[in-house]
């Protein structure tokens, strides 16, 4: 049985029931020592002296006694003290983010610091959040990150990984294709590589839950944010969700962007004008994507809905923490030992000097 006090504990607390026998034993001790009598025919002339400060201060040599025989029995019952440490167990998750990366992801409907930036900013900058934790959003230091971003192709950009320093660099480097400067066929006009201007919904979802399923994790969870709908490709997107039920992957979708008809900033012979256009946004489709493998669909009309969505996606997708605690005992009997020794020495000395009786 131990004594715990925080920190500190008895490892033989028995040993404290001692203290009740010291005034016992230091009765018995006094008992039987023999003092020498002197005999007078009046003590009224003592009366007269008073006490001297030795006879005052006499009783300090058996109060050093008994605190040395107090310490000396707290060092019998083993004081010590702990260093408590409490590891953290986890196994987290397989988290694969796959980012869409058209052209139309760079209409400036999103804002960050109330100044209003493109699409591809806002998914960018709220991404970081997520990862390494601000805000509401609390991080995924246990998981393993990976980035695939998709055109008409999907691209790998960073395998699943826990160096998620290295992850932030490469969402700072995600961008969509120069509008600007495509190379166009001379004849028609139309561009070289139409697939970069294209959205390859189906070829993006089959990749990335074939890269989740080379990880030997229990959990493994994509993130699938588009604005449009698919266009391009190989797979259609709901085959692909076959393939990532049948590899266990759940699949979060994110619709970026309001669907039905919007105001977008055209060129018109009357200079930029806001003009209602349809929008691309195909939820039904990323709808049926998350259903079939166990997720959820959300849309993130502006940035901070997009905040909210990594939030409730951050609750839902937690890895179990277990918490060991255990204590690092060390033995402290030394310094009470070692004190209570210094005491007996003080006594005996006082004991033999200032505060010296005669027989």
């Amino acid at each position: 049985m131990m004594l715990q006090f925080g920190d500190y504990r008895l490892a033989y607390p028995f040993f404290l029931f001692l203290i009740a026998l010291i005034p016992i034993g230091m009765w018995l001790a006094s008992s039987r020592v023999k003092r020498g009598t002197i005999r007078f025919s009046s003590l009224s002339p003592f009366r007269k002296l008073g006490s001297s400060f030795r006879t005052r201060l006499r009783f300090i040599v058996p109060l050093l006694r008994t605190c040395a025989l107090i310490l000396l029995i707290f060092a019998l019952a083993r004081p010590q003290h702990g260093t408590q440490l409490a590891p953290e167990e986890s196994e987290g998750i397989g988290l694969l983010l796959v980012l869409d990366a058209s052209p139309s992801m760079d209409k400036k409907d999103f804002s960050i610091e109330k100044k209003r930036v493109r699409r591809i900013d806002a998914v960018k900058e709220v991404a970081k959040e997520f990862i390494e934790g601000k805000g509401d959003l609390k991080g995924r230091p246990q998981d393993q990150i990976g980035i695939i971003t998709f055109t008409g192709y999907p691209i790998p950009r960073a395998p699943l990984t826990l160096d998620h320093g290295a992850i932030l660099e490469v969402v700072d480097t995600i961008d969509t294709p120069d509008t600007d400067n495509i190379e166009r066929d001379r004849r028609t006009r139309r561009p070289l590589y139409p697939e970069e201007y294209s959205t390859a919904i189906g070829d993006a979802l089959a990749r990335g839950a074939q890269r989740l399923k080379e990880i030997e994790l229990k959990s493994k969870v994509m993130i699938l944010m588009s604005d449009g709908s698919n266009t391009d490709g190989i797979l259609e997107p709901l085959e692909a969700a076959k393939i990532a039920k049948a590899y266990g992957v759940k699949v979060y979708t994110i619709g970026i962007g309001q669907s039905g008809t919007i105001m977008e900033e055209r060129n018109t012979l009357f200079g930029k004008r806001m003009v209602p256009v349809r929008s691309d946004l195909d939820e039904d489709t990323l709808t049926a994507i998350a259903d079939m493998t166990g997720g959820q669909y959300f849309n993130a009309a502006s940035t901070d809905a997009l905040r909210n969505v990594y939030q409730e996606i951050d609750q839902l997708e937690r890895s179990e923490i277990v918490s060991m605690r255990y204590y690092r005992w060390e033995e402290q009997f030394q310094a009470f030992a070692l004190i209570a020794l210094g005491l007996i020495a003080l006594e005996v000395l006082l004991g033999q000097t200032i505060f010296r009786r005669l027989p």
